[in-house]
């Protein structure tokens, strides 16, 4: 996307965080957004606006890290801001495989999504163990806690990222 502000971009005259605002806010009790970049602008969106903790914003996890701070429940569903058609119970079917687990990540038609995870919140704090080993993926954090997969269907391509223009027709 030419290094632009994902979350910003419009889709369909919005930008496409909003699009995925719409789509959760009424699966879940509390929304933090992550970002690094135009935080104002992110601000007006009415939820708290967390920055990396660490420099030079290393990954995904880093956010995850980072929206902790203001996290009150004791699970955390973690969407990325480019996936503006999410199921409207994607937190809901993540549950209902959670089994006990200390997560569950999606796997969309045989491909996991570890950015459509829910993680129990207590779990956060091993990020930085991640980290510091220099492991930045968020696949393989999921994997260190040893959690789950909830098996869902792709409905019309409700879990499709949107990374070039072509993917905003």
């Amino acid at each position: 996307m030419s290094y632009q502000d994902k979350g910003l971009i419009l889709l369909e005259g919005k930008p496409l965080i909003q699009h995925v605002l719409e789509r959760i806010e009424a699966q879940v009790d509390q929304i933090v957004i992550s970002c690094n970049r135009n935080i104002k602008q992110y601000e007006e969106f009415g939820f708290p606006v967390v920055t990396d903790v660490l420099p030079d914003s290393p990954g995904p996890l880093t956010g995850v890290l980072s929206a902790k701070s203001e996290v009150t429940t004791p699970l955390v569903f973690i969407v990325p801001c480019d996936m503006p058609y999410i199921p409207t119970d994607v937190v809901r079917r993540l549950y209902d495989s959670l089994n006990g687990s200390l997560a569950v990540t999606a796997s969309v038609d045989g491909m996991l999504e570890p950015l459509i995870s829910l993680v129990r919140t207590d779990c956060i704090n091993s990020i930085g163990d991640s980290l510091r080993s220099e492991n930045r993926s968020v696949r393989g954090w999921l994997e260190k806690l040893g959690g789950t997969t909830a098996l869902l269907a792709d409905e019309q391509g409700a879990f499709r990222n949107v990374n070039s223009p072509q993917d905003l027709t």
